[in-house]
């Protein structure tokens, strides 16, 4: 049959984050290594539900859904998405969900997700949640955990970025203030002239077109908290580079706790709007680099090092993680040949 057509939904290489970019980058990859034809992708924004997506989806024979960090407190985006599980099940198309966090979704959500063919999430919190819905799911570490390692180079200083969750950006910021010598950093990388363009466009519209406005904004712009704005962004390439030269990270990110541990670099994270990086860092067995809130500077210093058996540790989650993406991707070829 050749390589079977999928339909991505959800193709976040259209926000302007580095590291939804290699989650793409990876998704990608993994579709060509296993023989799969990445023939079409519905972009962070839109709805699938438009008729030339439709026409798309009724042609393929894979049906991804990314879900990210987005299938949480029953918000409506994920809910849209996962409505495509449900249109799928009615054409005998093999649809999935993978990369995904699930918590304090309702009955609703539970419904939807229940008709995809498979679920991966991220990390086994979100597993536990599905569970007590009745639904099957498997742990797939996140799809940044496939990008080769960062290669090692000379550190020092140290690197403070934001988080999804308004407190803990709060406190991040604080730290930032009082501890000489920091560094802020954002995932966040400079926007297109083509894009700054159209968000001046969708501004000048103002009340005639809020929801574009919103949706470029938000979309384009750095999602930092105010606080943090003076963070410079910068290409990829140089935000791995930063990741790989500092010493210690402090972060609430959770692509940024995944970059980390790709570099070797130290870190103490705070939480996101999620379970994520608490689950990611349970799952690693390292979750004495969770922080619910964060230590002084003397105590940073310990932290700043390695501990223990933590590269050992840490070792092994990363060899799994590749493992289980690449057995996972597998998996879904081999439900486009025997569905």
């Amino acid at each position: 049959m050749g390589e079977p057509k999928v339909v991505l939904l959800n193709d976040t290489s259209s926000f302007n984050h580095h590291g939804c970019h290699i989650v793409m980058e990876q998704m990608r990859q993994h579709c060509k290594k296993h023989g799969l034809n990445l023939w079409h992708t519905v972009k962070l924004g839109e709805d699938w539900r438009a008729e030339r997506h439709r026409k798309r989806l009724a042609e393929s024979n894979i049906v991804v859904v990314n879900g990210e960090g987005s299938f949480h407190h029953d918000r409506k985006s994920p809910l849209v998405l996962a409505q495509s599980a449900a249109f799928c099940r009615e054409r005998n198309i093999p649809c999935f969900l993978v990369n995904s966090v699930y918590q304090a979704n309702g009955k609703e959500m539970a419904s939807l997700v229940r008709q995809f063919d498979r679920v991966f999430v991220r990390e086994s919190r979100s597993q536990t949640e599905l569970r007590k819905e009745g639904i099957d799911s498997e742990v797939v570490p996140d799809m940044t955990l496939s990008h080769p390692e960062l290669p090692q180079r000379v550190r020092n200083g140290m690197t403070v970025t934001d988080s999804s969750c308004d407190d803990a950006a709060m406190q991040l910021y604080q730290f930032y203030t009082q501890t000489n010598g920091a560094k802020l950093a954002t995932l966040f990388g400079p926007v297109s002239t083509a894009r700054a363009l159209r968000m001046l466009a969708a501004r000048l519209l103002g009340k005639r077109a809020p929801k574009l406005w919103r949706f470029e904004r938000t979309r384009s712009v750095r999602s930092l908290r105010p606080e943090f704005s003076a963070a410079p962004l910068v290409p990829a390439d140089e935000l791995l580079r930063s990741i790989s030269s500092t010493s210690v990270i402090v972060t609430g990110r959770f692509h940024m706790v995944c970059l980390a541990m790709l570099a070797r670099t130290p870190f103490i994270a705070l939480q996101g709007n999620t379970h994520k990086v608490e689950g990611l860092l349970a799952d690693a067995n390292l979750s004495n680099r969770y922080c619910s809130s964060l230590p002084d500077g003397r105590d940073l210093l310990t932290w700043s090092e390695w501990q223990g058996d933590e590269v050992a540790r840490m070792e092994a989650y990363l060899r799994s993680a590749r493992s289980r993406i690449s057995q996972m991707f597998s998996r879904i070829r081999q439900m486009a040949t025997n569905p």
